[in-house]
């Protein structure tokens, strides 16, 4: 501390220090000392690459592409780690910051948007390196909510305990939103053709002209901050089916979507099967006791992460490499061989948020303002559910 003041006029406040050298004696005299100690996300230098000079940085910089800056992250860079920049004084070219700016140009200007044909990215969709205090002093900060919650519970079992088969079915018919490529017993174990024709087909949530804008799965700040800047530009809300199984590796995106006013659902925690396909996925078979006990897990594990940290139309975006044909099939429908979907009043939108799903973001900046010209409005999937009456194909 005395060095610091001498050295260079200054009395800390932060105190960086790695997981092993957290110890209690060690925070309590940081504390003392009024300072406050923190830790990093990551570390943004390979490991023996201390070597690198400008004809290897090439190298060294990809073997960290598989990085991806997350929002709220510290993310630490070691200014002493590279040999070839000892010895250099204040102004001089290194080889550290050459390669914080090529980590800043290939992975933190990429997580912005960029409309379809444009050469540059959208200002506001821009994430900013801000210094510590900075972060820490933000109204945004937060601490983890207990992950206990009642919603969905291992011995919670609503469908049991109803008295009688009718029963139990006249609930799900109520409450089944289906799609019409879940049609048949193959699709549906478990369920007569008689029960079948009354279920759902349609996977529309009312004949309003309004629209459900939906995405599965999970993915990075690359993928999803540029469908939260594209729903934010256009003022609409959309659904989240959140795979749970790495949030815990990114609340902050969680908390983004949720602050941005989207809804979060649960798509579970790591996509363990409702029924067993065969090896051609033509048929499938009733989940066994044990599998469905270890579903019932899965999905409690989902909400309690969620608690913590906070459709007739499937896109099939993450396979989709043609901007212009996505865009043409959105706005006229598919043809029977690519879905047969249209989009029409009720229609839930199924989207992804995967990283290989990179032309949705590009798509609904195109058609959002071409549906709402068309009279269309959006809506999150929770505010319309109570309207849903459980109508089947071709009735209501």
């Amino acid at each position: 501390m005395a060095y610091c003041k001498w050295r260079y006029d200054d009395q800390p406040k932060l105190v960086y220090l790695t997981g092993k050298n957290a110890k209690k004696a060690v925070l309590q005299a940081i504390h003392a000392y009024g300072m406050q100690a923190v830790g990093t996300t990551r570390s943004m230098i390979a490991s023996k690459t201390a070597a690198t000079d400008q004809s290897s940085l090439g190298k060294a910089a990809r073997k960290v592409a598989k990085v991806r800056f997350s929002r709220g992250s510290l993310d630490y860079f070691n200014l002493g780690y590279y040999r070839h920049d000892q010895g250099s004084r204040a102004g001089q070219k290194t080889i550290m910051g050459d390669m914080v700016m090529a980590m800043i140009r290939e992975h933190l200007d990429s997580i912005a948007y960029k409309a379809h044909g444009a050469k540059v990215t959208a200002p506001k969709s821009r994430y900013q390196i801000k210094t510590v205090s900075h972060l820490l002093a933000s109204p945004l900060v937060y601490r983890l909510n207990p992950p206990k919650q009642d919603k969905v519970t291992m011995n919670k079992d609503f469908l049991a305990n109803l008295k009688t088969p009718a029963e139990r079915f006249g609930y799900l018919k109520r409450h089944y939103v289906g799609s019409n490529f879940v049609v048949s017993r193959k699709k549906l174990p478990g369920f007569n053709d008689s029960e079948i024709a009354q279920l759902n087909k349609i996977g529309r949530l009312t004949d309003k002209k309004v629209l459900f804008l939906t995405f599965d799965d999970w993915g990075s700040d690359n993928s999803i901050n540029k469908i939260l800047y594209v729903l934010k530009k256009h003022h609409v809300k959309a659904t989240f089916f959140v795979l749970t199984q790495n949030v815990q590796y990114n609340p902050n995106l969680l908390r983004a979507i949720a602050l941005d006013g989207h809804e979060i659902a649960s798509h579970s925690n790591s996509h363990d099967q409702l029924a067993v396909a065969n090896q051609k996925h033509t048929a499938y078979r009733n989940l066994t006791k044990a599998e469905r006990l270890k579903l019932r897990k899965d999905l409690v594990k989902s909400y309690e992460k969620l608690n913590k940290y906070v459709g007739d139309v499937s896109t099939d975006d993450y396979a989709r490499k043609d901007y212009d044909k996505y865009v043409k099939e959105m706005r006229y429908g598919s043809p029977k061989s690519a879905g047969d979907f249209n989009v029409a009043s009720g229609s839930v939108i199924v989207m992804h948020s995967l990283e290989n799903a990179y032309l949705t973001p590009q798509m609904l900046d195109k058609m959002i303002p071409i549906w709402k010209k068309e009279g269309y409005k959006f809506a999150r999937v929770d505010e319309y559910t109570g309207d849903f009456s459980g109508r089947v194909m071709g009735g209501r």
